[in-house]
């Protein structure tokens, strides 16, 4: 299976959402992730050894046959990710990595998704 790469992007201090929708490789039935849990970590670069930030969320209550998956942070999760300094040369902008991955109900692990999600300092005080 080829792991898929997504960008996304989000102001800090706004909500911030990841939905989608797993489906086999024919790319239209969807995986049934019945008993299965998906998890999503943001880490500062490919090589960090602890997570900046675990996303909230996962499968889908309801739709585990759907196959769909909704990650969350609110307004001052993603704020947390990208303070306001006070001082000259503040970080504006930072972008984190991090893979969705399931761990089917054999526990077995895999990862499907590759994220790469940029926020910007909102300007808002």
């Amino acid at each position: 299976m080829c792991v898929v790469s997504y960008d996304s992007c989000g102001i800090a201090g706004n909500n911030f959402y990841l939905n989608f929708q797993l489906t086999q490789q024919d790319g239209v039935t969807p995986e049934d992730l019945t008993g299965s849990s998906v998890e999503l970590q943001l880490l500062n670069s490919d090589c960090s050894e602890l997570a900046v930030k675990n996303m909230n969320g996962g499968v889908v209550s309801g739709s585990e046959s759907d196959g769909l998956v909704s990650f969350f942070l609110d307004g001052t999760e993603t704020q947390a990710l990208l303070p306001v300094t006070p001082v000259e040369g503040c970080v504006t902008t930072k972008v984190f990595v991090g893979d969705v991955r399931v761990t089917w109900q054999d526990n077995t692990k895999e990862v499907l998704l590759r994220l790469n999600a940029e926020f910007k300092q909102g300007r808002n005080r």
